[in-house]
């Protein structure tokens, strides 16, 4: 698999969210949230097999007839790709979410990590990590995040009725051309 270099940065700002004790396997998400969007580049790199495309032109993984990522295994709770996992994986709980005419990084708040990091009142290690991201987002990468972040409602509400968020910094104005 050829990756992109610009997703491999955001990759590695997100590897930490993936190391946190709460991530031992995919179980807990997989149980939990909605539906895995996928980034046009890492529908490349992965493989169509298992993609649908929304009218807004929106990757993401169908589920399987129980419900699961087709890359869910359900036996030892891992994901068959985890190292190709999209960047939508790698960021959970943390989002984009287009909100009162604004583009705002959120987390999903019924997720043990974040109920973690609100706890220890250490909410701005992840609005550093999000600087860090925001920076190392190319344009064409960041037009396609926008374009989710517009729709993810609705996309949402297909995996899962409803979801309770917490907005942690607003998107810097970065100009796509």
């Amino acid at each position: 698999m050829t990756e992109s270099k610009p997703l491999n940065k955001l990759y590695k700002i997100a590897n930490f969210l993936s190391n946190q004790e709460e991530c031992k396997t995919c179980r807990l998400c997989e149980d939990n949230i909605g539906l895995v969007y996928v980034l046009n580049l890492e529908a490349k790199a992965i493989g169509r097999e298992h993609i649908v495309t929304t009218s807004a032109g929106i990757n993401f993984f169908a589920r399987t007839s129980d419900n699961h990522c087709p890359y869910f295994e359900k036996e030892s709770g891992t994901c068959n790709i985890y190292e190709k996992r999209p960047l939508c994986c790698r960021l959970y709980p943390l989002d984009l979410l287009f909100e009162d005419g604004e583009y705002w990084w959120i987390a999903y708040s019924d997720c043990p990590i974040f109920k973690r990091y609100e706890k220890n009142m250490s909410l701005n290690i992840l609005r550093n990590k999000l600087l860090s991201l925001e920076y190392e987002l190319d344009l064409e990468t960041l037009k396609e995040l926008k374009n989710i972040a517009i729709n993810i409602r609705s996309i949402e509400s297909i995996g899962r009725e409803n979801f309770a968020f917490y907005k942690l910094k607003k998107l810097n104005n970065k100009e796509i051309l």
